[in-house]
């Protein structure tokens, strides 16, 4: 099932690419140059796994024209770039950012707006939220280490983390899940085994004629 779900995202990333070469064929009549060319060589860098180069072409595009369909197109290769399982240095939450802003731009198609969703979930699925709030730990315990260096004194607070709290609300609601289905398995067991004692009882009274 994994390998379906991932093998989509070269697929799209092909997909992006010929949609945003349609459109410079039609604004320039077939000569590239301007936000359409870099957004050409954004996608080219991307589809020969050259993703640092992609990144760095494609992010300034999207900020640049974050309000017109060239914008938009650099956002969703930049999504696509950031799933790619060739990517070895994919960002999962990049990828959930990047859609959720395809998601909530104004007057976006709505098949972009589908396939946004699709992307989004799909990020979140290999593991985006989890990776974000590895990063937030990380820069947590990083500015600590900067300020204890530098003879600074932060205040501390006995207090979880957010990412803390839902992660051990989340293995809480686990284990729980887990509990509940092994009582209901075992009643079940006993309601078997409760309704067999008496078929047995009622056949020995048969057997014994007790009244």
């Amino acid at each position: 099932m994994g390998s379906v779900k991932v093998s989509r995202v070269p697929v799209l990333l092909l997909l992006a690419a010929t949609l945003a070469g349609c459109a410079i064929v039609r604004r320039t009549g077939g000569k590239e140059d301007g936000p359409e060319a870099e957004l050409k060589r954004g996608i080219k860098a991307a589809q020969t796994q050259d993703y640092a180069k992609a990144r760095e072409i494609l992010e300034p595009l999207y900020r640049a024209h974050y309000m017109d369909e060239t914008g938009r197109r650099a956002l969703m290769a930049l999504t696509l770039a950031e799933l790619d399982p060739r990517n070895a240095t994919r960002r999962l939450y990049a990828a959930s950012d990047f859609a959720t802003s395809l998601i909530k731009a104004p007057l976006v198609p709505f098949w972009e707006k589908a396939a946004a969703e699709t992307l989004y979930l799909l990020s979140i699925e290999l593991g985006g939220l989890e990776q974000e709030m590895g990063r937030v730990e990380a820069a947590k315990d990083s500015a600590y280490r900067a300020a204890a260096a530098s003879g600074l004194v932060l205040p501390s607070s006995t207090r979880e983390s957010w990412p803390t709290q839902l992660r051990r609300v989340r293995d809480e609601r686990d284990a729980l899940t887990k509990r509940v289905e092994t009582l209901t398995g075992t009643l079940r067991t006993r309601d078997r085994e409760l309704a067999d004692a008496k078929q047995e009882l009622e056949r020995i009274k048969k057997t014994l004629k007790i009244r």
